[in-house]
């Protein structure tokens, strides 16, 4: 909201441009985009999840058999397309006896969607990681961190098909907001252990008398700098991820 008012010159500035006013129209119509797809449809598919004892046998079968379906062609035994055609059959006839015994049988497969969870948390952790590298703005790194954090938390609630308690959920989303707005002193850390290591190798350098060396201390220095900032980046979000798992894990 602080920078929309920017946003809005910005576009009323592009509009004026040529000889339509468009150009304004599709930098607006692109950040609602984002915005929307990004974030609010997240925030929104996250909202109409269920909690586990909300549940019914249908509600449970309905997952299962998406996730089900969604398992690459080599996890697709015959014993996964049998179960397949039992769940919806005994869901279409609504035998909820039936339906629970076919339940019972897709928890041995838990496993291969922990498998899926652990795969979301890896792919939005490496996201963040080249986000924060490449971008060396503190503010667009909170976004990142927010984002990515937040859809990270949606697609893992969306894997296991439920959400954790509201008092969870509000601690969760509570700890992502603050280690989003407190970004900026993930680079300021970067910084310091790279200004340190900077120090020790200039020193190092010196006592060696290696001009190619003291030529190399600002290449070290930035390497350094990115290194840990993708280690901080990256150890955040995956505590965000294996906390919030772990929680849908206890849940089953």
């Amino acid at each position: 909201f602080y920078f929309s008012a920017d946003i809005i010159a910005k576009g009323q500035t592009l509009n004026e441009v040529g000889p339509y006013p468009i150009l304004g129209w599709l930098l607006w119509g692109s950040l609602a985009f984002v915005v929307l797809h990004w974030f609010i449809i997240p925030i929104l598919q996250f909202a109409t999840l269920k909690r586990p004892r909300q549940l019914t046998p249908q509600n449970r079968a309905k997952h299962a058999l998406k996730h089900l379906r969604s398992l690459p062609k080599e996890q697709k035994s015959d014993e996964v397309n049998a179960l397949i055609g039992e769940i919806e059959s005994y869901l279409k006839r609504d035998m909820e006896q039936e339906l629970q015994q076919a339940l019972d049988k897709y928890k041995q497969y838990h496993d291969l969607r922990n498998k899926r969870a652990n795969t979301i948390i890896r792919e939005h952790c490496k996201l963040a990681i080249m986000g924060t590298i490449i971008n060396r703005n503190a503010l667009i790194d909170g976004i990142i961190m927010l984002v990515l954090q937040t859809k990270m938390v949606v697609a893992l609630a969306r894997c296991y098909g439920y959400k954790p308690s509201p008092v969870f959920n509000t601690l969760c989303f509570g700890w992502i907001i603050a280690n989003s707005l407190t970004s900026y002193l993930l680079q300021d850390a970067a910084d310091a252990i790279s200004e340190s290591a900077q120090e020790m190798y200039s020193e190092l350098a010196i006592e060696e008398s290696c001009g190619i060396g003291l030529k190399s201390i600002p290449f070290v220095g930035k390497f350094l700098s990115f290194l840990a900032e993708g280690i901080l980046v990256g150890t955040t979000v995956c505590a965000t991820g294996f906390i919030f798992r772990k929680q849908l894990q206890k849940d089953i």
